[in-house]
């Protein structure tokens, strides 16, 4: 796995250029063990075409497997599915490319199965929406698959991070890409994109993966391949439509996720076609596991003799490709300076890459020595990107903070240090011990040596490469000005893509505000026109009903007398909900109140969780938040109200501390019969309710979030049909002195 070594993960965010060196140092990403262990085992075929159709059947159910042998490939070529790496990888060389990404990975190295299923579950989704989008079916499963790349690499490279930011996502606080941004630095699919150019993935391949839980709006704009990256959105979300996304990887939005039957007019798919998909989508995952043997395990022993049984084969085609190589050696030379330069030139190489290719054209134009280093600016202009060389040893890449000031001119390395860093220690140590020369790299003229615009990095070369150096820096400068150029374009392209979420989340708030002012003024209007004349129905008819004889009467009076009152108090309901009473935050003790509620509402005739039982666990018991007490009893009250309409015997409260957030996050979990995605859509809205009989007037569930936000809170809700409900509520901790 990589790890990158200039970065410790309790250090906190990285920076968009050491993303990009992360990137840059991943080549192995964990397989799942069936898949791995049946590949390996594929790679030894009795016949070579058989075997290679089984080997790529294999290969095409694992992210992981995929990425790999794509990078590969377009190493030397053009691919965008595995049968097209075979292709250009040739039998023999698409068997040792397997086979070394199967075999280098500790037991403990292995995707689990919830991400590997969400893959496969996207992937067979976008092969099936493949065909009214007029896009190549192997090309929509590949996208499909690769979905999941980011979180792969992020779980490989950044283990502990990715892990805490999985731990405050599962609070119900904020979303896991929320989390990972805040945690991390970026989100899955912004480093999934870093990924695939790092990888060479095809442009319309790359931004399917990166756009594929973006609008239909921002798709048509960004998307190189527009119909790609529409195929795998709406897989996304009739994947997620079929319930066969793992929780926290569904919906990721703050707000309710798009119905899927406005996706698909988007998109100008016909919403009969996209739910026949969800219809069989659970099937045709099912089968295809079933076909490849995935939902058999393989053991250790059957990895052990698939491995014996591929070393032998490997080692025939091994000789051959020596021998190949050998004969191509004479040519190695010529090629390499021409190779580094198409490396830095190419329009896909991010900046790390390019620094790294001057790195190596100016070793070589070093001589016999190949000592080097190159930097340049990152894209944020304060932070210098540096990689050196040495004989024998690969390339090294190091972060450090500049100096303020104006750019360093050419001159000895000591004195050069002083003026570009901020801590000359950053990179004294570092740079190699003959690299005494210090070369600026400046597009344009380079007489504006006082101006920080054309000031794009510098060489550090010895002496005696000074004057080859100097005369090949407007060359290397413009190349390094073009990846800079490049670098800032994707970072404001991710930042644009950030920024379309956040605006597709700003407009749900707007409609939102705008919903509780309607509903406010509609309410004060009500109030004002129809509490005099409800007053005035309710008394008459109490008075009649006291006067009647006829007991027909009377209950006739009654009820009227009562109806009055129910309009009265449904105009007051609303007034609470649009206008409610300030907030008076205390410290409070969840469990406490939980079970008062309970008890308040078992008591009560009319109510249905007189039988409900509650169950405190034992974090629950030890936390204490900060809220008002009033407010949160109805939301306790609300919410163990509906689970008992819904059938639950049981409420588990669970709670948790969130250091990050001070806060506490409680979790109600019900027993249920859950709710449908399209309640769920809506659960949160005024006025929705799906109880047809003797409905309520929906403002409870509102209400409830209402009063959480106004308390400083999130309220977040998940539910399955037959499966339960769950409700995450984060609320400020109080402090430790209450």
């Amino acid at each position: 796995m990589a790890r990158f070594a200039g970065h410790d993960e309790a250090a906190g965010r990285l920076t968009s250029e050491q993303f990009d060196l992360l990137a840059g140092q991943i080549e192995l990403l964990p397989t799942l063990p069936g898949v791995a262990a049946r590949a390996v085992a594929a790679a030894v075929p009795q016949t070579d075409a058989s075997g290679d159709d089984d080997l790529v059947a294999l290969v095409r159910c694992d992210a992981a497997l995929t990425a790999m042998l794509l990078a590969r490939a377009n190493a030397h070529g053009s691919a965008g599915t595995v049968g097209e790496a075979r292709d250009v990888l040739g039998p023999a060389g698409f068997r040792a490319a397997v086979v070394a990404a199967c075999c280098v990975h500790d037991e403990a190295d292995t995707v689990e199965a919830d991400l590997w299923h969400d893959a496969l579950a996207m992937a067979c989704a976008a092969e099936a929406l493949s065909g009214p989008f007029g896009c190549d079916g192997e090309r929509a499963f590949a996208a499909g698959l690769l979905c999941v790349l980011g979180e792969l690499g992020l779980q490989a490279a950044l283990p502990k991070g990715s892990a805490r930011a999985a731990d405050a996502a599962a609070g119900g606080g904020e979303t896991l890409d929320n989390a990972r941004q805040r945690i991390l630095g970026t989100d899955a699919a912004s480093f999934a994109r870093r990924l695939a150019a790092r990888w060479r993935l095809p442009a319309g391949l790359r931004d399917a993966i990166w756009l594929h839980d973006q609008s239909a709006e921002t798709i048509r704009v960004a998307a190189a391949d527009a119909d790609l990256a529409a195929t795998v959105r709406l897989a996304r979300a009739a994947a997620e439509q079929a319930h066969l996304l793992h929780p926290g990887r569904g919906a990721e939005h703050d707000a309710a996720p798009r119905a899927l039957d406005d996706l698909a007019v988007q998109f100008g798919v016909a919403p009969e076609a996209v739910h026949r998909v969800v219809e069989q989508l659970e099937a045709r995952v099912a089968g295809l596991v079933t076909r490849m043997g995935l939902d058999r395990p393989a053991s250790h022993r059957e990895r052990i003799d698939a491995l014996t049984a591929a070393a032998g084969r490997l080692a025939a085609d091994n000789a051959a490709l020596h021998d190949r190589a050998r004969q191509a050696a004479t040519h190695v030379d010529a090629l390499s300076c021409g190779r580094d330069l198409a490396a830095a030139c190419r329009p896909d190489a991010s900046l790390p890459e390019a620094v790294t290719a001057l790195a190596r054209i100016v070793a070589r134009l070093s001589g016999a020595d190949g000592s080097a280093a190159a930097y340049g600016l990152a894209t944020d202009g304060d932070t210098i990107l540096a990689v050196k060389l040495e004989p024998g040893t690969t390339a090294d890449a190091r972060t450090a903070r500049r100096a303020d000031g104006a750019p360093p001119a050419a001159g000895e390395r000591s004195v050069v240090l002083r003026a570009l860093l901020a801590e000359t220690s950053d990179l004294a140590g570092w740079l190699p011990p003959a690299a005494t020369l210090h070369v600026p790299l400046r597009i344009g003229d380079a007489r504006d040596s006082d101006t920080r615009d054309n000031w794009v990095g510098g060489l550090f070369v010895p002496p005696a490469a000074g004057p080859v150096a100097s005369a090949a820096a407007p060359l290397l400068a413009a190349m390094l000005g073009e990846a800079l150029a490049r670098a800032r374009g994707t970072e404001l392209a991710e930042r644009l893509a950030r920024a379309c979420t956040a605006l597709d989340h700003a407009r749900d708030a707007l409609a939102e505000q705008k919903s509780v002012a309607a509903i406010e003024a509609m309410a004060s209007g009500a109030a004002h026109e129809l509490n005099n004349p409800l007053a005035v129905i309710s008394g008459r008819s109490q008075l009649m009903a006291e006067r009647s004889d006829d007991d027909r009467q009377r209950r006739t009076w009654t009820l009227i007398a009562e109806q009055a009152h129910r309009i009265s108090d449904v105009i007051t309901e609303l007034m609470n909900y649009a206008n409610p009473s300030p907030p008076r935050p205390e410290p409070v003790d969840p469990a406490a109140l939980l079970c008062e509620t309970q008890k308040s509402l078992g008591e009560s005739k009319e109510s249905q969780a007189a039988g409900l039982e509650v169950d405190i666990q034992d974090g629950a018991s030890r936390c204490r938040l900060r809220a008002d007490r009033s407010q949160l009893g109805e939301v306790f009250a609300e919410l163990v109200s509906n689970a008992a309409a819904a059938g639950a015997r049981t409420v588990r409260l669970e709670a948790e501390s969130d250091e990050f957030h001070d806060a506490v996050v409680l979790r109600l979990i019900d027993d249920g019969a859950g709710m449908d995605p399209t309640s769920v859509e809506q659960v949160f809205t005024p006025f929705f309710s799906d109880h047809k009989a003797g409905r309520r007037l929906g403002m409870g569930l509102a209400r409830a979030r209402r009063y959480v936000e106004l308390n400083g809170g999130r309220i977040r809700l998940h539910s399955r049909p037959d499966a339960g409900t769950t409700v995450h509520v984060r609320l400020p901790a109080a402090g430790e002195d209450e």
